[in-house]
């Protein structure tokens, strides 16, 4: 996960001409450019369905850039591990393990590009640092 990290380190720079450092108060800067990746996204229904593959393809890729970056920043802060499980249904599914719990950044990033609507990266972050007290 370390070079999808590095990869939105380098589209960050390049997009939007912010730098990412890895550090915690970088995550909120990760939530305005996902705002900005969900907005861009095609959302009616007939572009959706004449693209379906194309679309799904593109938020997985970002999914797991963004979620990357995501992803180390905690692994940095708490330590931990990436890990690879088979869900129920087959898929693969990415998982960082940390001394606090189990968590998936890259399901919380995909969830926010195709809703737009579930909690920031910053508020996961904030979330776990809570409960490391």
């Amino acid at each position: 996960m370390a070079a999808n990290a590095d990869q939105a380190v380098r589209y960050s720079l390049d997009t939007f001409k912010w730098e990412l450092d890895y550090s915690p108060q970088s995550l909120e800067r990760v939530d305005k450019i996902i705002d900005v990746l969900h907005v861009d996204l095609p959302k009616s229904f007939l572009a959706r369905a004449l693209k379906r593959a194309a679309i799904e393809e593109e938020v997985w890729t970002m999914s797991k850039m963004w979620g990357g970056y995501v992803g180390e920043t905690l692994r940095r802060k708490w330590g931990g591990r990436w890990r690879t499980i088979r869900s129920e249904d087959g898929h693969p599914e990415i998982i960082l393990d940390l001394p606090l719990g189990r968590c998936r950044p890259i399901e919380h990033v995909q969830r926010r590009l195709n809703d737009g609507t579930s909690d920031g990266v910053f508020a996961m972050y904030e979330q776990l640092l809570t409960q490391s007290r």
